[in-house]
């Protein structure tokens, strides 16, 4: 009988090891491990149960292994850091054993490091869990299994590591706008104390992408192990996403490309260097006008490029002639500052000597020039040269009419930036309200390009994309992937243009893999602004030259210059 009560009271014991490792080892209850699941109902050893209501689970653990002994360690199943084997017994006490590759419980040899404890169990089915845990407690892996146990039953248990933080990457963080395609990502989890995981996850990992779009997802979604494909996956559709995952600060980005079609500037020089910005314009033969540091370029769809040698252009437009008009500086030919020019179909030039340097240009509905110089005025200017200044009302010292777009209504819409209004003045030369913005502007370039929206509001382009309504609420769009500022942040004001797409587009610079240049998207109507990336060329690890000049082209088209090159795309939904 004193043998029987023994038995009875025996709970748990470890198996010895046939090995050099040698000796045995037990293990008492320890404290911080996470609960295991929900007891399940079963007898219990009373004073009168007989040694058949309890039986042995050996539990056994494989971790496959090979190479050196350092090597033997495949962290899905046993990471470097564990220090203790917890096993809970249908949601009961948790008893710990103390664990060492080389220790008294665990067998190494050349393909596999192999622990077995022997745990007590009542006869029939149970639930097992059985997890890794480091020096302070933590759980680094984990296994539940249900088995029927009776006598002595051998209990293969794999550990499946709990991911603490996991750190998704992508085979490329864009793709061509306009074809589905899928994007595999990787990822990297590890558990709670930076070992990494691999094979199945304990617990699926969840990955954020912040668009909300409809036009991305990630998928399989979550991720239950490191062996799966995992894919970005998109319809086509111009996205912009974040990817997260949990535990992660930071994110990897990705943003949609465009198609595009792009010529080199025979003579190679920096076609929009030092000549303005908004320098390309939709001339009335149908071709594309861009101006160059020497003279004018024009390059039609095929990519046939001419240059001429001419006085550098300052801002550029399309007159009501067809022709293709700009302003100067400077013209060294004819000692004059501050030209009007019109450039024929053949490339040659007639000057008219006005004097005023455009920040600022537009063609009227009256036929003439409408010219912002940075001062209290609006001026009118005749395809013959006569310039006529109507000051403006609010136009003190202070004023800095530095811009002008044509509204709907017909009227000139005099951006001062000076003293932040709008200025409404018919071509009659009428100032007919001055709108106050508010609240302020935060500019963060010398003047801004301007346009009207398909939403009939006032847009604007410095350092940020901002919207004034004609009643002069302003809304500034930012936070978006990139900066409308070029690599040196100053003396650059991006271009903007309202697109045959309904969409308002405008130029800068987004960050990966480097320096890359960059479209942006306004839609007018949601006010969103998504980042669609131009290709790269040249070399891919060296800063991108960004897109100086935009301009509407002939069939929905948006041409662009950058470089010494010449581009158009065709805007994707």
């Amino acid at each position: 009988m004193k043998t029987n009560a023994i038995a009875r009271a025996a709970t748990l014991t470890a198996v010895v090891a046939l090995s050099a490792c040698g000796g045995g080892s037990s293990g008492s209850g320890s404290s911080g491990v996470p609960p295991g699941p929900a007891p399940t109902t079963t007898p219990t050893a009373g004073p009168t149960a007989t040694p058949s209501a309890s039986s042995t689970a050996r539990i056994t653990i494989s971790d496959p292994s090979s190479g050196t002994f350092a090597a033997k360690r495949r962290p899905s199943h046993l990471p470097r850091s564990t220090q203790t084997i917890a096993v809970t017994v249908n949601g009961g006490t948790p008893v710990s054993f103390p664990y060492a590759v080389n220790g008294p419980t665990c067998v190494v040899n050349a393909t596999t490091n192999a622990c077995t404890f022997d745990v007590t169990v009542p006869t029939g089915n149970d639930t097992i869990q059985v997890q890794a845990l480091d020096a302070s407690a933590k759980p680094l892996s984990s296994a539940t299994v249900q088995q029927v146990v009776s006598g002595i039953t051998v209990v293969p248990v794999t550990l499946a590591g709990i991911p603490a933080v996991a750190y998704p990457t992508i085979a490329q963080d864009s793709a061509p706008a306009g074809t589905p395609t899928n994007v595999p990502v990787t990822v990297h989890a590890q558990d709670v104390d930076g070992n990494p995981i691999a094979g199945p996850y304990a617990t699926p990992v969840t990955l954020t992408d912040s668009d909300k779009s409809g036009h991305s997802s990630i998928s399989p979604d979550p991720v239950t192990s490191s062996t799966q494909t995992v894919n970005l996956v998109l319809d086509g559709k111009i996205v912009n996403a974040t990817l997260t995952g949990p535990g992660m600060s930071g994110s990897i980005t990705f943003v949609s490309s465009l198609v595009t079609h792009e010529f080199t500037v025979p003579s190679k020089q920096m076609t929009a260097a030092n000549a303005g910005t908004g320098s390309i314009v939709l001339g009335g033969d149908g071709a594309m006008w861009f101006g160059e540091q020497t003279g004018i370029g024009r390059a039609d769809a095929s990519g046939a490029i001419n240059e001429y040698t001419m006085v550098q252009p300052q801002r550029m437009v399309r007159g009501a002639d067809g022709a293709v008009w700009f302003t100067t500086y400077y013209d060294s030919s004819t000692g004059v500052s501050g030209e009007l020019c019109r450039v024929d179909a053949n490339g040659g030039v007639t000057k008219r000597n006005i004097g005023l340097f455009a920040s600022g240009i537009v063609t009227g509905p009256d036929g003439n020039f409408w010219i912002a110089d940075g001062n209290a005025y609006i001026a009118r200017v005749t395809p013959t040269g006569v310039v006529t200044k109507f000051p403006l009302t609010a136009g003190a010292n202070t004023a800095h009419a530095n811009n002008v777009a044509l509204g709907p209504d017909g009227n000139l819409w005099v951006f001062d930036e000076s003293l932040q209004v709008l200025d409404v003045v018919s071509t009659a030369g009428t100032q007919i309200a001055s709108v106050a913005i508010s609240p302020l502007p935060q500019f963060g370039t010398g003047f801004s390009n301007v346009t009207f929206g398909s939403d009939g509001a006032f847009w604007y382009a410095a350092s940020d994309i901002g919207r004034v309504s004609t009643s002069g609420a302003l809304t500034e769009l930012n936070g978006f992937l990139g900066t409308l500022l070029d690599l040196n942040g100053i003396g650059f004001t991006p271009p903007i243009v309202s697109a045959s797409d309904g969409n308002i587009w405008t130029t800068g610079m987004w960050f990966s893999p480097t320096d890359s240049a960059a479209m942006f998207r306004v839609v007018p109507s949601t006010r969103t602004v998504l980042t669609v990336a131009l290709p790269i060329v040249g070399a891919p690890n060296l800063p991108q030259p960004p897109a100086v000049g935009v301009g509407n082209g002939a069939n929905g088209t948006i041409w662009f210059v950058r470089g010494n090159s010449v581009g158009w795309f065709t805007p994707p939904a």
